[in-house]
């Protein structure tokens, strides 16, 4: 069981956001984060943030999906473009509608396909991907312990 609530005109500031952009199988979502960490511990940085995941798309291969992800972190300085990690000044999300999850791994799902439905049924229109924001990741992902995670949409200020 997971507690959820909406917020309106949502907004993420980060600077010096490492992006990385790839395509991954959906078999476990820790692979993810360790992207980023490896990346930070490697060059030295602090983390000034929770990471956010995009999932622009998900293909079906074989038997297991495809998910074409960015990652995109706050750090504590500028870097150059590397490791396939490139450099943005700065990452700033608008005018979102955002869903807070708090509740297990297992049921962000559900709390996914609740915020789908929210976006549709407020005839929202969306201009970005969805993002997901860690606020609180598991302490241990193998026994699914409570996580806090915003999902986020930005959507079109206009009324047409």
């Amino acid at each position: 069981m997971s507690a959820e609530s909406i917020k309106e005109k949502f907004e993420i500031r980060m600077t010096n956001v490492p992006s990385f952009c790839k395509k991954l199988p959906h078999t476990d979502p820790r692979h993810k984060t360790l992207i980023v960490s490896k990346f930070i511990k490697e060059g030295a940085f602090s983390s000034t943030g929770p990471t956010l995941t995009a999932s622009c798309s998900v293909k079906q291969q074989a038997d297991s999906k495809i998910l074409d992800v960015e990652l995109l972190g706050p750090l504590d300085k500028e870097f150059s473009t590397q490791n396939g990690f490139v450099c943005m000044s700065m990452f700033y999300l608008t005018n979102a509608v955002s869903l807070r999850h708090n509740g297990t791994l297992s049921s962000l799902l559900d709390s996914s396909s609740n915020f789908s439905s929210h976006i549709r049924e407020g005839n929202y229109q969306p201009i970005t991907c969805g993002y997901n924001n860690a606020v609180q990741e598991s302490i241990n992902p193998a026994k699914a312990t409570q996580i806090i995670v915003d999902i986020c949409m930005g959507i079109s200020p206009n009324a047409l």
